[in-house]
């Protein structure tokens, strides 16, 4: 930007005072200037673009068309001047504490990567996180936010934003070194190890019937950290988001995984547009969306 571009600015504020005012003499008074130098600034840009942009009369001052124009085209300098403002007064505004509800399987995968910039940015914000059941009841609306497995059953939270995570069937290295690939669907249920959820509600119909008559589950659990671990050690194969695979676990990609999981948002309805729950809504759908791992 140079000498020039300034002087182009200063001209655009003074027309959009002009505008705004009524006038030269109302609109020097609202920018703390002269109506010389109101003036001046018009005269200037008038000038630099070779368009009249202000007509005159001894009772009247107003924008000619052409003017008008030029004010219409810069509307995007009032969007940006208030973003600024909003980014000023947030850091601001957004203090205390905020309560997250999380679903211990989601837990799992909620990996908060960029929560240091997210801590710099915010420093007057801190987030208490406890864990929830995979099926939130009314109990679980004390908190601001929720973020679960389930569509929420009160009406005091409110649903925000969801996300379906495609899955896959994993297992260890080690596992597949020792006992090798399961050929198909029918093979991985009837001559493999599985390690499941205890509640195979969340599972395809297809995998959940597989699973009442196989012979080989070797552990069920409501943890899925603990579930996850399992695998990773050997125990078994499992049904997770693909986001599994950034652990280090094998998907195993020759089988088709009919499994969806989806993670839903919520936030109370009494403190959801708060600057500080606002501000902590935005950072969850960020990482929830970051789950997201397409095959």
């Amino acid at each position: 930007m140079n000498y020039n571009d300034i002087k182009n600015l200063e001209g655009i504020f003074a027309l959009r005072a002009v505008y705004v005012c009524g006038g030269k003499k109302k609109a020097a008074e609202a920018m703390n200037s002269s109506v010389d130098t109101v003036g001046k600034h018009i005269s200037q840009l008038e000038a630099n673009l070779n368009v009249k942009l202000v007509k005159e009369s001894k009772t009247a001052c107003s924008l000619t068309p052409e003017g008008m124009r030029v004010l219409e085209a810069m509307k995007s300098l009032d969007t940006i001047w208030e973003k600024i403002c909003y980014e000023k007064n947030a850091k601001k505004d957004v203090s205390g504490t905020v309560t997250i509800g999380l679903a211990t399987g989601i837990s799992t995968y909620f990996f908060p990567e960029n929560i240091m910039d997210f801590i710099e940015k915010f420093p007057l914000l801190r987030l208490e996180l406890l864990q929830i059941k995979e099926k939130p009841k009314s109990d679980d609306a004390m908190y601001d936010i929720t973020i679960s497995y389930a569509p929420f059953e009160t009406g005091d939270m409110v649903p925000i934003f969801k996300k379906e995570l495609k899955c896959g069937y994993f297992v260890s290295a080690r596992y597949l070194a020792k006992y090798g690939y399961p050929k198909d669907f029918d093979d991985l249920i009837k001559n493999h190890r599985i390690v499941c959820k205890k509640n195979w509600e969340s599972y395809s119909d297809k995998y959940g019937d597989a699973l009442d008559d196989c012979k080989k589950i070797v552990t069920m659990t409501d943890l899925s950290s603990i579930l996850l671990y399992m695998v990773q050690y050997g125990a078994g194969i499992c049904v997770a988001p693909l986001i599994f695979k950034e652990e280090g676990a094998v998907c195993l990609d020759n089988i088709p995984c009919d499994t969806v999981f989806t993670v839903y948002l919520s936030a109370h309805r009494s403190v959801k547009d708060t600057p500080k729950v606002r501000t902590v809504i935005d950072y969850c759908k960020d990482l929830i969306s970051k789950m997201v791992l397409e095959e």
